[in-house]
């Protein structure tokens, strides 16, 4: 399993299995869920049918599992993550935010529902695998809500204080991605991407103390959904910039 690239603090929680017949699936101990961001790390050691499911615990909620009917659609709308469908090995990730609101955004975008909606709640895993597997997540504690942003005439700005921020999601363009950070906090500053689709993440840039750095070429990939994750001691300012 992949270290994380930076210092996320927040709360953690690490299931394994060994496998078990094709029928059955593995269940986790329940555990809960707050409102802010989710990030899985997955590892499938078999070369079968491996899914992974985020499932409202018994008692979620009201009693029951949330869930609307979309009338004119004829759809049920739950808030069950399923972050990985697949077959073979994985080393992977995904990332979901976790909302109150998620069952209006669920039902809004009822046309296009992929199942990767969550509200804040009591949870389990369920897994189905006839092979070994592990799943670890973290709950990063923020200081700063996630927000939408975009390149703007292929540049983005922001600035931040001392803490770990969540950014995004930033759809990057068409050509290389390059940095400026400014940086006057006295301890670490990380600044790490993971694309939205989970097949890809990078180290932006990790340095100690005061520094001033421009055009730091970044591995972020052209044309895909990025979420940012700065942790900082201090004050500080992040510069992407299109094509170099």
């Amino acid at each position: 399993m992949n270290e994380y690239p930076f210092n996320l603090q927040g709360r953690q929680e690490s299931f394994s299995g060994s496998g078990r017949k094709e029928s059955e699936a593995t269940k986790s101990r329940e555990f809960s869920l707050t409102q802010g961001v989710i990030i899985v790390e997955i590892e499938h050691h078999g070369d079968g049918d491996f899914k992974l499911e985020f499932v409202p615990a018994e008692g979620f909620g009201k009693g029951v599992a949330i869930a609307a009917k979309v009338r004119k659609l004829g759809k049920t709308i739950t808030n069950i993550w399923a972050p990985v469908d697949s077959k073979g090995q994985l080393n992977t990730h995904a990332i979901s935010q976790v909302k109150k609101d998620f069952l209006t955004r669920a039902i809004a975008q009822a046309k296009e529902y992929k199942g990767n909606f969550l509200g804040p709640g009591k949870y389990r895993i369920e897994v189905k695998s006839q092979d070994r597997w592990t799943c670890r997540f973290i709950q990063p504690d923020l200081g700063q809500s996630s927000v939408t942003l975009k390149f703007d005439e292929c540049d983005f700005r922001e600035d931040g204080d001392a803490g770990v921020h969540v950014l995004g999601p930033l759809k990057s363009g068409p050509r290389p991605v390059s940095a400026h950070i400014c940086y006057s906090g006295g301890g670490n500053f990380y600044a790490a991407a993971y694309s939205v689709d989970g097949t890809h993440q990078c180290l932006v840039f990790e340095e100690a103390g005061q520094f001033q750095i421009e055009s730091h070429s970044t591995k972020i990939k052209p044309g895909k959904e990025y979420i940012l994750y700065i942790s900082a001691d201090g004050a500080w300012n992040l510069q992407l910039i299109e094509g170099y």
